[in-house]
């Protein structure tokens, strides 16, 4: 691996270069490289790196990394190399590609205004830029805006339309020299004037997280009754032959994926190829005068067709490789050749996959059938949404929100015992703390948004991280309890007489649902939601056992009063007796929810009375507002709390069975119809199988373990799964009215027992075996 991850800032000696100031706003490409020569292969050749907005690294021809990870200008990102491994004696060559992407930036990057290039190798190497750099400026790539999908086009900005016959062929390996080459030159006014507090263009700290996946990976198979003209032989994909006619060939990748296709080319001078990239297979309807491509059985290669966006190509002849510069999401990936004199074969197709390393290391099983599928199912969608940030669907928009990201993290938790990227993700939220209080919805973003409750919810989050990580990571949940009050005492100015939250500005999302417009509950845009003022009531619980745990006591006394205010007053105020269910607000008449039922259990608002009464009604009920697949996972906690979590594996469940007849490789974000079929927040139930069917609780802090198998509505489940404490394995199985349940615990916890009509138990590491007889 030739990156390395650096833990202390870094004094930069090297300055940003460029050619000079932009011409305009829209999307710069230059290529930068710098020629030196060695006496001997050095044993370590550190260099750092970074620009604005991306680059590709390569050394003496060789791909070494794509960069900076996605930041904010205050907190900026370098990457450290070292080159050593790719050097030789003699002349060696370093060269980056760099795109500044101007106003054809994604939203989910926050680049600046000035475009830059820096890099800086070992003291006396004389590799610093500007310095003897050389520097071309592109003509061949222009940015292809064209709203080929959905809203696509809004979110990620643009694809690539590249005239190749353009492009400084060889330029990697010293040739394509000439008078467009430039001496690099400084980038002015951009240094900032520390001494005097003045901050500089870009704050840059060494990148945080690893490398993207580069796993060189096939295509499955040809789509025949699709490929039209220049078919491979059966079996294989490459090489695929085009004449002078039009030709098309459509690739299946075996599922959805994300990274980066690789097409080796050879001839068809001047011919332009149009790549596709298509999230499922759909058809065309009319509706009016407009065309519609709705998507049905995803699989379908029969009767659905490929849409989506497009890169463009034209061929310069000869051998030719090209890629995309940014990753790009596809199943199917479709070739359209246009027609041209010269013949054309695609010699060689293949994908770099490109995710978040990630290693999903825990196992499931159960008496369900579909389990499997939905472990495999919920991989997949958790590893192509998270890349340099979790992502909410990799396919449209690439952003990284609160909501979408913690059920990610805990996945991440449960799955892989994996928490660098929550760490990132949880400091990037605290440092878009806004003056009001909040944090921003979605993190990084060149495009603000606010959804206040989702502020509350990143609370919660700091908690989850708490209680996996412990003491390890003391003082960096100290450093977000500060921005948490923040949040906090946001909400407590809006407290209304009534005892709920009132009128909060922006957009609050809740769910999908008929009378809730974009999503917003009528009693969160009144004033009077007893759903927000529940959700306030569990960030303000979570932000006091940090307080306490983390922090400092007396900051959490300045809280619990409240919390303990408001949740008396809305058992009071928001509960129906006629209904045995809690309105949406005091005295309001909208239709009810589960949503708000399920916070009031949550919130410890509800009694154990009121509790067995709603109970009765949350899942059989089908008057009450449904939560759709991200918000249902409260619905999953509040059945754990209330020791009900039978109907998970139905009323819950069966959505997550509706698609697996849409013949889907990931989760799809809303039931059909849906836009993105990849939307990890479907995935949680996979982290439910661990956390809650075999009970595995992580409860760092505490040096503690927990096991708490739920084991209504199954026979049997037994697995496994990676924890700070190691590998933990428990298996339960239901016979003859009894519940027998094996565990092996490795030693260092505490370990905590609590088995269905048994009283809790301390055990001792090692195996672990119960047997617990079962109510009637």
């Amino acid at each position: 691996m030739s990156l390395i991850l650096e833990t202390r800032l870094h004094r930069f000696r090297a300055q940003p270069a460029w050619d000079g100031p932009p011409r305009d706003h829209n999307l710069a490409i230059r290529y930068f490289r710098r020629r030196f020569d060695l006496d001997g292969r050095p044993e370590r050749f550190l260099c750092r790196i970074s620009a604005d907005s991306r680059y590709k690294l390569f050394v003496n021809g060789t791909l070494l990394g794509h960069g900076p990870a996605k930041g904010a200008l205050d907190h900026y990102f370098y990457e450290t190399y070292d080159l050593a491994p790719h050097l030789r004696t003699g002349r060696n060559i370093i060269a980056a590609e760099v795109r500044w992407f101007g106003r054809n930036a994604p939203v989910s990057e926050v680049h600046s205004l000035v475009p830059a290039f820096l890099f800086e190798g070992p003291d006396g190497a004389g590799l610093d830029t500007p310095g003897s750099w050389e520097v071309l400026a592109d003509s061949a790539v222009t940015p292809d805006t064209t709203p080929y999908i959905g809203n696509a086009h809004i979110f990620l900005n643009h694809w690539e339309h590249v005239d190749a016959r353009q492009l400084p062929h060889g330029w990697l390996e010293g040739a394509a020299t000439g008078a467009d080459w430039r001496a690099a030159r400084l980038v002015e006014g951009v240094e900032g004037n520390p001494g005097c507090g003045v901050f500089p263009e870009w704050t840059l700290h060494p990148r945080d997280i690893p490398l993207l996946t580069a796993e060189p990976r096939r295509f499955a198979a040809v789509v025949p009754n699709q490929s039209h003209r220049g078919q491979p032989a059966p079996g294989t994909i490459t090489p695929w032959r085009c004449d002078s006619e039009p030709a098309k060939l459509v690739l299946d990748a075996g599922a959805l994926t994300t990274g980066y296709p690789v097409f080796q080319f050879k001839g068809g001078k001047d011919r332009t190829v149009r790549i596709t990239y298509a999230e499922a297979m759909g058809v065309w309807e009319e509706q009016g005068d407009r065309r519609y491509w709705r998507k049905g059985r995803r699989d379908d290669s029969v009767n659905g067709v490929p849409h989506g966006y497009v890169d463009t190509v034209i061929l310069p002849g000869g051998d030719f490789t090209w890629e995309p510069f940014h990753w790009r999401t596809f199943w199917y990936l479709k070739l359209e050749v246009g027609p041209g004199e010269d013949p054309l074969v695609l010699e060689n197709l293949h994908y770099r996959y490109a995710t978040f390393p990630q290693h999903f290391e825990a196992r499931f099983d159960c008496d369900d059938p579909d389990t499997r599928r939905f472990m495999e199912i919920s991989r997949r969608t958790l590893e192509l949404c998270a890349h340099e940030t979790y992502e909410d669907c990799p396919y449209y928009e690439q952003l990284n929100y609160i909501a979408d990201t913690r059920l990610q993290i805990l996945c991440s938790y449960a799955l892989a015992n994996e928490t660098r990227l929550a760490r990132r993700t949880l400091r990037i939220y605290r440092d878009s703390l806004r003056p009001d209080g909040l944090t921003e919805a979605r993190c990084p973003s060149r495009e603000k948004q606010i959804i206040p409750y989702f502020s509350l919810l990143w609370i919660l989050m700091l908690e989850d991280y708490w209680r996996q990580t412990g003491d390890n990571e003391r003082d960096f949940v100290r450093s977000c309890l500060f921005p948490a009050d923040g949040v906090l005492w946001f909400f407590r100015q809006r407290l209304r007489d009534t005892g709920t939250i009132g009128k909060v500005p922006k957009w609050n999302m809740v769910d999908s649902n008929p009378g809730w417009p974009g999503g917003e509950p009528p009693a969160i845009a009144a004033g009077e939601s007893a759903y927000l003022t529940g959700l306030y009531v569990m960030a303000l619980d979570a932000a006091i056992r940090l307080h306490r745990e983390a922090g400092e006591a007396s900051d959490a006394d300045r809280w619990a009063p409240l919390a303990e205010r408001l949740r008396l007053g809305l058992r009071q105020s928001a509960w129906s007796e006629q209904e045995g269910l809690f309105l949406e607000g005091p005295g309001r008449s909208d239709p009810l929810s589960q949503h708000t039922q399920c916070i009031a259990i949550l919130a410890d608002i509800a009694t154990p009375e009121q509790t067995a009464r709603i109970l009765g009604r949350l899942t059989s009920d089908p008057s009450l507002l449904q939560m759709k697949f991200m918000q249902s996972f409260y619905l999953a906690r509040a059945l754990e709390k209330a020791g009900a979590y039978g109907p998970f594996w139905d009323h819950l469940l069966d959505r997550w069975r509706e698609m697996l007849g849409n013949g889907v490789t990931t989760w799809q974000e809303y039931p059909d119809p849906t836009r993105s079929d990849c939307h990890a927040w479907s995935s949680w139930i996979a982290a439910d199988f661990i956390t809650t069917v075999l009970g595995i609780k992580v409860d760092r802090p505490r040096n503690r373990l927990v096991l708490a198998p739920q084991t209504e509505g199954r026979s049997r489940a037994e697995g496994a799964a990676p924890t700070p404490f190691g590998t933990i394995e428990v298996s339960w199985i239901k016979q003859d009215n009894r519940l027998s349940f094996t565990a092996e615990v490795p030693p260092g916890p505490e370990i905590v027992l609590r088995l269905p009509g048994r009283v809790e138990e301390v055990v001792a590491p090692g195996r672990i075996e119960r047997t617990v007889a079962l109510a009637d």
